[in-house]
């Protein structure tokens, strides 16, 4: 008897434990919901507060770090921005779309090496990207690399993509050269 008595208080816990974490995650799930929502929506200073409870309840997920990291890219807190993104690349080093992001706010700092690099991993990560590669060839312009960049309007249209064609002709007259 005290075997059955013990075996239906902890079939009884189990279901209590498992109960509650699976209504935990679906709050988790319902406010990450909200939050994208929000930024949706255009609410970008509603959706940090809510990733930030979110980064609070599971400090682990990059996604909310990525997240959080975006909003604050949108309202022009780049330097935020760059911090939350750089968590998230600890979390996950394998996500291109972070590197690509993180680039794009140290270019709005003047960081251009910083975003060369991390366009540089995000095409060792997803070697087909042509955002990155416009984005880059773009940078390479910047500091007069024409070579380098004309290599990467080579990859863009390899890959089968158009170049813009207004940085197109301001690097044939940068570079003097056609292609």
């Amino acid at each position: 008897m005290i075997f059955k008595t013990k075996s239906y208080i902890l079939i009884f816990l189990f279901l209590f434990f498992s109960s509650a974490i699976i209504f935990a995650q679906q709050l988790e799930e319902e406010a990450f919901k909200r939050a994208k929502d929000y930024s949706r929506k255009g609410l970008y200073k509603e959706a940090i507060l809510e990733f930030s409870e979110l980064i609070k309840l599971n400090p682990k997920n990059a996604a909310y770090y990525y997240q959080r990291g975006l909003n604050y890219h949108k309202i022009g807190k780049l330097a935020e921005a760059i911090a939350d993104y750089t968590k998230a690349i600890e979390l996950n080093p394998k996500d291109p779309e972070v590197y690509y992001n993180r680039a794009i706010a140290q270019y709005g700092l003047e960081n251009f090496e910083e975003a060369l690099a991390d366009w540089n991993k995000a095409l060792e990560i997803n070697p087909n990207y042509p955002d990155i590669y416009q984005k880059r060839a773009f940078v390479y312009f910047k500091l007069k690399e024409y070579d380098k960049a004309w290599e990467d309007v080579h990859k863009i249209e390899a890959l089968g993509y158009k170049v813009q064609p207004k940085f197109l002709e301001d690097l044939k007259r940068a570079s003097e050269r056609e292609k």
